[in-house]
């Protein structure tokens, strides 16, 4: 193997690093060093310097693109970047790299490899102890990553082998780089708005509604000065139908409603084994209709003592689909949430002004022609009744219409 040697001669300045000693000819070379060995440091934050800009990021992203957005002028092979420093700043204006030392080449690997461990575990570490996530989350977040990047290495390794076939020899290097630097995890989903936008269009997100109920006047203090403003009681209701369409386009849900899992050797497991589902006018006409199972309970949100105990308790309204079997049927990702309201407002206004969508959709999907659901493309017309209400002790009192209550001398 031919020795060759790239000498690098300063020239009259040079691009640094201002976190660290590192300095570069290029700026390109120095853009890739920040991110790759200071970019997911705790404290990381990092001021533009070019052209006077004085400008300060805290994420590596949004300085890149600032850099590239506002600095760069396609003029040059390279970005500019950062503070520039004059050569009698630096100790020694001649670099020798040889470039064919095996003995350099694994250095400079195993060095690459031991700052590319070590930024994984800074961006864990910040994960856990900065952002609060607990060792499961991080967990998922390790296994969510290796199998994002695995697939777009696949992805890029299989453009390349297609790109290769008609490729000269001069142009390989050129691919190459192309390939691997088009590799981005999280494009055009880098905002919560990108990814909300992303979810609702591809995976049809049903989006909760606003419901106003009424408004109110309270005294509010600002400042000194107390003023008389409007309030508005509202809750959020989550449109039941669209849910259920969203149900059924699964293919495991939709083969439950359609085979069903009614005992035939007379033994009772389920609701559809009993006389209420057999005498129901809607589920004994049509086995494939919808059971829709409510149940309502109130959580705290916070743990408050005494008199403000209840200030901030909500009421949350569920449901889930009877015709799914009970063994999977009782999993918490079965169970779809339909109105959540805060209970003074829920005590205010009762049970009919909160559910009156609710009962609404289900009265439309009751009717004799039933309603029409848009499932993996097919029109498909399901028809469908409410089972029952489930509750505790005080929410079976209170949808009742009863006085709240566990005491005998509260009945």
């Amino acid at each position: 193997m031919s020795m060759r040697r790239a000498k690098l001669v300063m020239a009259q300045s040079v691009y640094s690093c201002n976190m660290c000693s590192f300095v570069s000819l290029r700026h390109l070379t120095l853009l890739y060093h920040i991110g790759k060995v200071h970019a997911m440091s705790p404290n990381f934050s990092i001021t533009c310097g070019l052209d006077g800009c004085a400008t300060t990021y805290r994420k590596y992203n949004s300085f890149r693109s600032h850099v590239y957005r506002r600095h760069y002028t396609g003029q040059h092979d390279h970005a500019p970047l950062m503070l520039e420093r004059d050569i009698d700043q630096v100790s020694d204006p001649t670099l020798d790299i040889d470039l064919d030392n095996d003995e350099t080449q694994e250095h400079f690997v195993k060095l690459t490899s031991e700052k590319a461990k070590r930024n994984s575990a800074l961006f864990l570490l910040n994960l856990r102890e900065v952002e609060r996530a607990t060792q499961s989350i991080v967990d998922c977040v390790v296994q969510g990553c290796q199998e994002l990047v695995n697939q777009k290495l696949e992805l890029a390794r299989d453009n390349l082998l297609d790109q290769l076939v008609d490729a000269t020899p001069a142009s390989v290097p050129h691919l190459v780089h192309e390939a691997f630097s088009s590799i981005k995890l999280f494009e055009d989903l880098k905002t919560e708005y990108q990814q909300r936008k992303f979810v609702r269009n591809t995976f049809h997100l049903v989006e909760p509604q606003e419901i106003v109920l009424g408004d109110y006047t309270d005294y509010v203090m600002k400042g000194s000065k107390r003023l008389l403003v409007t309030k508005t009681d509202k809750f959020v209701y989550i449109p039941i139908l669209k849910t259920l369409q969203q149900l059924l386009c699964n293919e495991n849900v939709l083969s439950q409603v359609y085979g069903g899992h009614q005992r035939k050797d007379g033994f009772l497991e389920d609701f559809c084994d009993g006389s209420a589902f057999k005498d129901h006018p809607i589920f004994c006409s049509d086995p494939t209709s919808l059971q829709i199972i409510a149940y309502f309970d109130e959580v705290e949100v916070c743990n408050p003592l005494g008199s403000r105990a209840a200030v901030h308790k909500v009421g949350v309204f569920m449901y889930s689909l009877g015709n799914i079997h009970h063994r999977y049927r009782s999993q918490l990702k079965m169970m779809q949430s339909f109105a959540i309201v805060e209970t003074p407002i829920l005590n205010r206004y009762g049970f009919g002004r909160v559910l009156h969508r609710f009962v609404a959709d289900v009265n439309d999907l009751s009717k004799e022609a039933g309603h029409t659901f848009m499932i993996n493309g097919v029109e498909r017309r399901f028809r469908g009744g409410l089972a029952m209400v489930l509750g505790d002790t005080l929410a079976s009192h209170a949808i009742g219409g009863f006085k709240i209550g566990v005491g005998s001398k509260k009945m």
